[in-house]
């Protein structure tokens, strides 16, 4: 078996996330483009609300959540740059480290 080719298989972007994030790799990756994904989600956040919230209040949960999402959104980007300019910092750094 190769390994070397087994830890580039896993070098994209979905495993690098939820390593990041959750301190495992993905066993499976998704498909889908960011879009269509993102796409998924809204529909799945909104049919279990509809579920959950009655009629008038819906709408108001509704945007709550897509408001508490984007800050999260904002958060884990500025997470993400800031990772990826560590990375690139230890990269270009001349130093024998690793860490």
């Amino acid at each position: 078996m190769n390994h070397f080719e087994d830890m580039l298989q896993r070098a994209n972007l979905q495993n690098i996330s939820d390593l990041f994030q959750m301190g495992c790799i993905k066993t499976e990756l998704d498909s889908e483009n960011l879009e269509e994904r993102e796409d998924e989600a809204v529909k799945v956040l909104e049919q279990k609300l509809e579920n959950l919230v009655s009629g008038s209040f819906y709408n108001e949960v509704v945007q709550t959540a897509m408001e508490y999402a984007n800050d999260c959104c904002g958060i884990y980007f500025t997470v993400g740059m800031k990772a990826g300019a560590k990375v690139i910092f230890q990269l270009l750094n001349d130093s024998l480290k690793d860490t």
